[in-house]
């Protein structure tokens, strides 16, 4: 007779358990902005599933553990063109332009990096596939959309194909649909190793 037990999933519950015994919390010396009260306790994007700071971190410790690497996209709201760009910071705050959010990225869905001998990014390439489809058909077609990240910005490019005539040539025509500038001064993703 031969058992299967599985010892490395008791294994990986057990290290996750025992680091994150103890909620993580964010403290600072004197006051700090009421934003990161909240940020604390929900970090996901606006109108998201809650995701407290801890069950994020408990959530990328265990995608690492299992895939060797866990990645976070650290981002902003994206302002609505009708607004214009000339908001000032006070506005942008009034509209929630400056709440940040983290979430979670697939492993698979991060692409390609290229980062310094320290560890921090110079560049990061992701991709999300989506099957176009409404509530009555679906069409087959994928479309894949590819985003650059760089230090002081990031681009949006789309590619739309069918998977039953094989893979994306590279003679097809990639659209860059968005684009633009953000402030953090790095790549906005993290990674745990």
């Amino acid at each position: 007779r031969a058992f299967y037990i599985n010892y490395a999933g008791e294994i990986i519950d057990h290290i996750v358990s025992a680091l994150l015994m103890h909620p993580v919390q964010i403290t600072s010396e004197g006051s700090t902005d009421e934003f990161y009260k909240e940020f604390a306790k929900d970090v996901s994007f606006g109108g998201g599933k809650v995701l407290s700071i801890h069950q994020l971190v408990r959530q990328q410790v265990l995608t690492a553990l299992l895939c060797k690497r866990a990645w976070t996209l650290v981002d902003f709201p994206p302002i609505s063109e009708a607004f214009g760009e000339d908001l000032t910071a006070a506005d942008q705050e009034k509209l929630g332009a400056l709440d940040a959010y983290a979430i979670p990225l697939d492993p698979d869905m991060v692409l390609d990096w290229e980062s310094t001998a320290d560890g921090a990014l110079i560049w990061a390439k992701t991709c999300v596939d989506k099957v176009e489809r409404s509530f009555d058909s679906v069409s087959g077609v994928v479309r894949s959309e590819y985003t650059i990240y760089r230090p002081q910005d990031w681009a949006r490019y789309v590619i739309t194909w069918d998977p039953t005539k094989g893979e994306p040539q590279p003679t097809e025509e990639v659209v860059l649909i968005d684009q633009g500038s953000h402030s953090f001064g790095k790549v906005p993703l993290l990674q745990l190793e």
